[in-house]
């Protein structure tokens, strides 16, 4: 005996719409939004190569004035997030060390940085300058 199996159209579409909305769902919570900032990031050792920790780092926007300071961890690292592609000049100074300050850090969309400043022992009135595009490790 052979059995029939009847289905009905749906009338409503209320299937259809459910599994719509749950599709749409599930693309909106997996989907990341699109990255358009920059990150900088890196190590601030002394010259024999040991970690400073709480040392100041300045990320500036010369276009703009817009600066964003950050301190570096007990390991020396330090991280700057949310930057808009742009140019930047990054100061680091620790009491004890001389200031360095890196000028023309061109960073573009979704760019990660990384930017390792070795400071000189001085006085703190002594700045180092470093013109130009600083050597960068693209991480992406």
């Amino acid at each position: 005996m052979r059995m029939r199996r009847h289905f009905k159209p749906l009338a409503s579409g209320a299937c259809l719409l459910a599994l719509t909305a749950g599709l749409w769902l599930f693309a909106v919570a997996t989907c990341r939004a699109q990255q358009i900032e920059a990150t900088v990031y890196g190590a601030v050792t002394d010259p024999a190569g040991a970690s400073i920790p709480e040392a100041t780092v300045t990320v500036m926007n010369p276009a703009t004035g817009q600066a964003v300071i950050a301190k570096t961890g007990n390991d020396g690292n330090y991280i700057v997030t949310s930057l808009r592609p742009s140019t930047y000049d990054i100061t680091v100074e620790h009491p004890g060390f001389q200031i360095s300050i890196r000028k023309g850090i061109k960073l573009d969309v979704n760019q990660q940085a990384r930017i390792d400043v070795q400071l000189k022992v001085g006085a703190v009135t002594t700045t180092v300058e470093v013109a130009g595009i600083a050597s960068q490790v693209e991480t992406a």
